[in-house]
């Protein structure tokens, strides 16, 4: 007993000793530990920043719309098919977090229960964006494209924390930013997405197409405009091919809406137009009818039903066709515009 006395004070100093070990231990690693994921946090935000992205998204119903995205320093994002702008936040090391216009949120405040994820591969090379409110949606994808020359400092890349509430210096709230980067002119943002525009302007009339391409594709046509008169960055026969470009996009919509409009009459009139019965059956009704002379009346009455569903459904789908058709005229006309557009782009760019 003298023995076991004797050394419980020192099995206690030695357990004390330890466990302040470990104390001091945990709170000189905790610090190494975070500044470790910030630093592969920034490297996200600085390779969103240093280069361009792709981004693809479908609809659910066979169309793509395809753009190229730039990640500013102010925390905004721009693309040459919307002019809205968007904003970007960095969650973690391989996660970033964007809000479009005009979910909640502002450019110092993230909503993280709207908007997409972009979640990238572990060589910041590729991602998948989903949705944050229905992770079934059409997800949307992407690469980088190629560097931008940006470079942001690793204390303003914002992240989607306590922090994220602090605005990054000369960020402007709310502030749309709709002009290109320095290395892209209209002329080349044109030339990248006529054939996406054209793709939703000829789109068959059961899909839903964006709601701001005509509205963008005016805006495009007068930066179009503006950059012809105030700095040019091809020749005169390339503005004006590209003004005719945009207003054959625009027209193109505009004949899609009126095609929708004609389906949407012709589809209501050929509901209305079914009536489930004939001279004939009429003629034969009356009070003394037996029952197997009732239950010949029902048959027949489900075969006239099926005849007038069968020709409803046709002539439900007369518009349609005649859309597509009407299409594939469009199509041959606006790529030989595109072609000669393209080769005025590029008489501009050659040497001389």
């Amino acid at each position: 007993m003298k023995y076991l006395r004797r050394l419980r004070p020192r099995a206690v100093c030695s357990a004390s000793a330890v466990f302040t070990g470990l104390l001091t231990l945990i709170f000189l690693t905790l610090p190494a530990l975070a500044n470790a994921a910030d630093s592969a946090e920034t490297a996200l935000g600085q390779a969103l920043v240093a280069n361009k992205w792709s981004w693809a998204k479908g609809d659910g119903k066979g169309s793509v719309w395809r753009t190229t995205l730039t990640f500013h320093q102010d925390g905004t994002i721009t693309n040459p098919t919307d002019h809205h702008t968007w904003f970007w936040w960095v969650i973690d090391e391989k996660t970033a977090h964007i809000q479009f216009h005009p979910e909640p949120g502002s450019p110092s405040t993230p909503n993280l229960q709207a908007g997409m994820n972009l979640v990238f591969t572990d060589d910041l090379k590729n991602y998948r964006g989903i949705y944050i409110p229905d992770p079934k949606s059409p997800i949307a994808s992407g690469q980088r494209k190629g560097p931008t020359g940006e470079v942001i400092p690793a204390e303003r890349v914002r992240l989607a924390r306590a922090d994220a509430a602090a605005v990054a210096p000369g960020s402007a709230p709310g502030a749309p930013n709709a002009t290109p980067s320095p290395d892209h002119t209209f002329v080349e943002i044109l030339s990248e997405q006529a054939p996406n525009s054209l793709e939703w302007a000829l789109a068959p009339l059961d899909r839903t197409t964006p709601r701001d391409v005509r509205q963008n594709l005016t805006y495009l046509r007068e930066d179009l405009l503006d950059e012809a008169a105030k700095k040019p960055a091809a020749g005169a026969d390339a503005y004006k091919l590209g003004q005719q470009l945009c207003d054959d996009l625009i027209a193109t919509l505009d004949e899609r809406d009126k095609a929708l409009v004609r389906a949407g009459y012709t589809s209501a009139q050929a509901q209305a137009n079914i009536v489930v019965t004939s001279q004939a059956l009429e003629a034969r009704r009356n009070y003394m009818m037996s029952w197997p002379q009732y239950k010949r009346e029902q048959a027949q009455r489900r075969e006239i039903q099926k005849e007038q569903d069968a020709h409803a459904a046709l002539t439900k789908e007369r518009p349609v066709v005649e859309w597509a058709n009407r299409g594939a005229q469009i199509r041959t006309m606006v790529d030989s515009l595109y072609a000669q557009y393209r080769e005025a782009v590029r008489r501009s760019a050659a040497p001389k």
